[in-house]
């Protein structure tokens, strides 16, 4: 569990700084 939420915040920080650059 605690792995997929940190995948989950790994890929949202990916998408956020996709989306900001």
């Amino acid at each position: 569990m605690k792995k997929l939420l940190g995948h989950v915040s790994i890929t949202s920080t990916l998408e956020y700084i996709d989306e900001s650059v």
